[in-house]
């Protein structure tokens, strides 16, 4: 059968686009090299233009989002991930959000560019500060952008027009692959999760100083298993992974049902969930 995701998931992406952080100084360079009697091509003296913290805000913002977007979305190639369709309006959502936190940000920067930042990008580098160029605030402001990207998941039979049948055939197979690891990704980070839970609930009570974090036993699990619609990757009939849909379900009742300070007071309860949790981690690991 013919393997195709497109009716199925979307490719997503984000991409930061921001103003240059740093400039080459000709002046300074050729000095260097005079200085130190080395050729032209030795090596280039690049300024900082602006400081660290005066961008730092903005840069959070952008992390946080991209981080978030990773933890709903599967890999599938360098800039892009994949997101199963009933993910994608809490993708939506979630870049809506980011993107609003991450402009409020850039104006805010913006309203102290002249007052501010361009003052202290002065002091910072002394005479070099003439030697850069320096955007105005305009400018800069619009610099900044936060690029969200949706496209279609493509398709051997994209090709069939353009490339010979070995080739396709070879396009197949590496949709098909990509796929895979998308499934195993979501498989290990599960495992990696559970096993994070069950390690908290076994330790607490029983080693010295041990603590009990309720992210790591249940928020964590939770924000995961609320966001299978998007990586739960249909395979080749459409149907979502059953065993993935299983395991869910599992951990729900096993570690998500309790209310944590029962968990956390309630030696016996704590040890019930410890127990069924450890047995889901071993059914991961070997899935992974």
């Amino acid at each position: 059968m013919a393997f195709s995701l497109r009716k199925y998931a979307n490719l997503v992406s984000i991409t930061l686009k921001q103003p240059k952080r740093s400039a080459r100084i000709p002046k300074a360079s050729d000095l260097v090299h005079v200085h130190f009697g080395a050729e032209a091509n030795a090596g280039n003296y690049n300024v900082e233009l602006y400081r660290r913290q005066d961008v730092r805000d903005i840069l959070r913002v952008y992390e946080t989002l991209y981080q978030d977007h990773r933890a709903i979305t599967n890999p599938w190639e360098h800039g892009w991930q994949i997101i199963a369709k009933p993910g994608k309006p809490n993708w939506d959502r979630l870049v809506d959000a980011g993107k609003i936190n991450f402009y409020d940000e850039v104006h805010k920067a913006g309203d102290r560019y002249d007052s501010e930042i361009l003052p202290a990008a002065k002091a910072k580098n002394g005479a070099l500060f003439a030697e850069a160029v320096y955007l105005s605030a305009e400018q800069w402001i619009e610099s900044w952008q936060l690029v969200e990207g949706v496209r279609p998941v493509p398709e051997s039979g994209d090709l069939r027009h353009t490339l010979g049948q070995k080739e396709i055939d070879r396009v197949k197979g590496e949709l098909g692959d990509l796929h895979r690891d998308a499934v195993k990704d979501v498989y290990g980070r599960l495992h990696g999760l559970v096993s994070d839970s069950a390690t908290a609930l076994s330790r607490y009570g029983n080693v010295p100083k041990a603590q009990l974090p309720e992210a790591t036993v249940q928020t964590n699990l939770a924000d995961f298993v609320a966001a299978l619609d998007g990586l739960n990757l249909p395979g080749e009939d459409g149907k979502k992974d059953e065993t993935l849909t299983a395991l869910a379900t599992e951990i729900t009742n096993a570690v998500l049902v309790p209310n944590f300070e029962d968990l956390k007071s309630d030696k016996g309860a704590r040890d019930e969930a410890a127990g069924k949790v450890a047995k889901i981690a071993d059914k991961l690991a070997g899935l992974v």
